[in-house]
């Protein structure tokens, strides 16, 4: 865990909002989330991740797995309000409204909301170090980008994308939807909160490494490696590169039914709160 010291600036507090409600002090890692009370995550998008797992592995693993994917990731922080306090918040791209879509998806989430919000669902914590290619610098790095963050639209970033660029840019999940391969063509990387990408020696609780199936995670890794979607090319980055392959007639019709499915759920379950 990094910190750094705080300034003396003052916040306003605007919940589950782009506002920062404090100074971010600390990054306590990278938290899964898996949504149980998403309706369209349940019939749809955790169904294609699961399935997209499979195709890339070549692995059947019917009846081994009885938790759900996880279909969200945020960065879990520590923030310190303007009267001292110290309280846990996750800061995360969303979907769901016009303006987090278009103009800014970024939200400061209480850490009582943000559980409150999986519902009969899981989340869980790992360290941002964790992941290949992230080391303490770069997690101290990382608390400085946030607390200069003024967010993206989701159309330009989406949850995983985010935590990427916020540490540096690195690639810490993999691409695995089936949609790239049931439609061929160059794309943008668009990163799967069900491939993180962890270090080898990576020390995780034995409940995250069941939850994240990380016992499976590298013959994942080498097959997504090994076999890239037919006809693509790697392109690293899912921001205005996603925008634009929605104007691909050869692309552009399963992701944008896929896209607006994901965006009614989303609508579903913020309707619900």
């Amino acid at each position: 865990m990094a910190r750094l010291s705080e300034d003396s600036a003052q916040f306003h507090r605007t919940p589950g909002d782009a506002q920062r409600p404090g100074r971010v002090i600390a990054i306590d890692g990278v938290v899964f989330q898996c949504d149980i009370g998403h309706p369209v995550s349940a019939l749809l998008i955790r169904p294609i991740e699961e399935l997209s797992l499979r195709i890339r592995r070549r692995i059947n693993h019917a009846g081994k797995w009885v938790v759900p994917l996880a279909n969200h990731a945020g960065i879990r922080v520590r923030i310190v309000r303007a009267d001292g306090r110290v309280e846990p918040y996750v800061v995360e791209q969303l979907n769901g409204t016009l303006l987090q879509d278009v103009a800014n998806g970024l939200s400061w989430t209480s850490w009582k909301d943000f559980r409150r919000r999986e519902g009969r669902g899981w989340d869980v914590t790992v360290p941002a170090t964790a992941f290949e290619g992230v080391e303490p610098v770069n997690v101290v790095a990382a608390i400085d980008a946030l607390n200069r963050e003024p967010g993206r639209p989701f159309y330009q970033e989406i949850c995983t994308a985010f935590i990427e660029r916020i540490f540096g840019g690195r690639e810490l999940f993999d691409n695995v939807e089936v949609l790239d391969w049931l439609v061929p063509g160059p794309g943008p990387h668009i990163p799967e909160p069900a491939a993180p990408r962890f270090k080898s020696h990576a020390r995780l609780s034995r409940r995250a490494r069941y939850l994240l199936r990380v016992d499976d995670l590298p013959a994942l890794h080498a097959r997504v490696a090994e076999t890239p979607a037919p006809g693509s090319a790697p392109v690293v980055g899912s921001g205005d590169a996603a925008a634009r392959e929605l104007g691909d007639p050869r692309r552009a019709p399963p992701r944008l039914i896929y896209w607006l499915l994901a965006q009614l759920g989303r609508a579903w379950t913020l309707r619900r709160r």
